[in-house]
């Protein structure tokens, strides 16, 4: 009760923002993009997927329209979409999006960057949830050669894509593998924890 209160003081504050930056900038600004994604966030996290699609859709178009339809933020908005639809099973349209948000990002930032290593990881889970697994595979070792490049080999964005690696090769049968992956994930997480004390 007291969660589901603090939501509804959330969606007001964010629809009397919504409201401020309409009237102050139009209804066409990034920065009222930028609200009704937040608006979307708030139904999504809720799981009132319903509700959040058209704030999520509406910002979009917003983005695209004011930014461009390659800018880092419509990848962002793509990416929202397609987290949404994939809670909801929801696969095939969930991947184009991905696609398109994992394109923008390779063509913004290089190859190589941490937004394009999240890309590839969030399409090798819905490959994952369509026991698409060896297609998640490829996708989930590149994330992995990324992160290590941009993180260092015992950071946790390399430890949780070693454990997507894990889940992969558990269900695959190849229990060995997957034991190897766990095994330096939890030194990962052991190495991490020292830093911490």
């Amino acid at each position: 009760k007291k969660k589901k209160g603090k939501y509804s003081i959330a969606e007001s504050y964010l629809q009397r923002a919504l409201e401020i930056y309409e009237r102050n900038f139009g209804p066409n600004h990034p920065k009222v993009a930028m609200t009704l994604n937040n608006i979307a966030s708030l139904y999504d996290t809720q799981g009132k997927f319903s509700e959040a699609e058209p704030f999520f859709q509406s910002a979009l178009q917003i983005y695209e329209t004011t930014l461009g339809r390659n800018h880092p933020d419509v990848a962002d908005s793509l990416n929202n979409i397609a987290i949404l639809y994939k809670a909801q099973g929801k696969y095939r349209e969930a991947e184009p999006l991905y696609q398109r948000a994992l394109q923008i990002y390779e063509k913004t930032y290089g190859p190589n960057h941490p937004y394009v290593a999240d890309s590839l990881n969030n399409i090798s889970l819905l490959y994952i949830s369509q026991e698409k697994y060896s297609e998640a595979e490829i996708l989930i070792k590149r994330c992995v050669r990324i992160r290590e490049k941009c993180f260092g080999p015992d950071h946790v964005q390399v430890a949780k894509s070693l454990e997507n690696l894990a889940e992969i090769a558990f269900a695959q049968g190849k229990h060995s593998k997957a034991e190897k992956y766990s095994q330096k994930v939890q030194e990962i997480y052991d190495n991490q924890s020292k830093l911490n004390e």
